[in-house]
């Protein structure tokens, strides 16, 4: 029975994180329990977000290897290797960039 109550609040925790992936409002109402829940992970995710607009910086680092990609601007990038630096001059591009994963400021 225990483990039954377990893995049903462990499924409720799982839609919640998907709401929050999908950056969703979670359907109201809700268990105090869970919503304490969702403000934490809210809370974290909101710190932990990168303000581009406070970096001046326009050097990228890649994270990864990658074969040639088209950026939102229309310009080409690429193939690009680990830990290669890049020069993203378009502001749309170094976040898509970023918010992809595919590197990182330095």
């Amino acid at each position: 029975m225990l483990k039954m109550l377990y893995n049903i609040y462990k499924k409720r925790k799982q839609k919640i994180l998907i709401y929050l992936a999908y950056n969703k409002q979670v359907p109201q109402p809700m268990p105090v329990i869970e919503q304490n829940y969702y403000e934490k992970l809210l809370v974290i995710i909101n710190s932990e977000k990168l303000n581009l607009e406070e970096t001046d910086n326009k050097n990228l680092l890649a994270l990864q290897s990658i074969p040639k990609i088209i950026l939102p601007s229309g310009n080409e990038i690429g193939p690009l290797e680990k830990d290669q630096f890049i020069f993203a001059e378009n502001e749309e591009d170094k976040k898509f960039l970023i918010n992809n994963n595919i590197c990182k400021i330095i």
